[in-house]
């Protein structure tokens, strides 16, 4: 049995998956390297285990780079549509803040919630990405058609499958008992990340 993208914790049970801490600090680096100084943290996810450690590994890296950040929390629970709870968590933002974002770039934790984000900042009158920049943890494939498409982090599934492999090659070769890898995530570019120029910075 090899478990995929699970946290086994201690127990030796072979696992693989996609270091998101890794990927959400690599979405806060690409922005920064865009140019944005203040970012919105969506949480359109409950609040568990996976979408707490993006957005603690995302605030680290925030606070060593400078940025500013607000946190938008969807109260989304188990069940729930996250895209719609998305966009009424921004929705209420934009209302309490008398439709202005105050920020440049948006984080989000899932990559499903963007429509309902994107939706949100439209209907206040924002262009996408010439107001404000999107990012989101997703799959490859689920961005792409969005507009903008979606710049995202992704986890290699090729690699995690080329791991999973070895490793139960080595446990078969009784080389070990178990096996646990962690595989890099990366940023696939598109359109909704927008490089801006100091003087845009808020």
């Amino acid at each position: 049995v090899v478990l995929l993208n699970a946290d086994t914790g201690s127990f030796e049970i072979s696992s693989v998956r996609s270091a998101d801490a890794n990927g959400a600090t690599l979405a806060c680096h690409h922005f920064y390297r865009c140019g944005h100084r203040k970012i919105a943290v969506v949480q359109s996810e409950p609040h568990t285990l996976l979408p707490e450690k993006r957005i603690s590994s995302f605030a680290c890296s925030a606070e060593l780079l400078g940025i500013r950040l607000v946190k938008i929390d969807c109260m989304t629970v188990s069940g729930e549509f996250a895209q719609h709870k998305a966009y009424l968590g921004m929705k209420r933002y934009l209302e309490e803040n008398d439709g202005q974002p105050g920020f440049t770039a948006v984080y989000a934790v899932a990559g499903e919630s963007v429509p309902g984000i994107m939706s949100a900042l439209r209907e206040f009158g924002c262009e996408l990405p010439r107001d404000i920049s999107i990012m989101a943890h997703s799959t490859e494939q689920i961005g792409r058609y969005y507009h903008p498409a979606l710049t995202a982090v992704c986890a290699d599934l090729e690699a995690e499958v080329e791991a999973a492999f070895t490793g139960l090659a080595d446990v078969l070769d009784k080389k070990t008992p178990f096996f646990k890898t962690e595989i890099p995530m990366r940023i696939i570019e598109r359109d909704s990340v927008n490089q801006i120029t100091p003087d845009e910075r808020i």
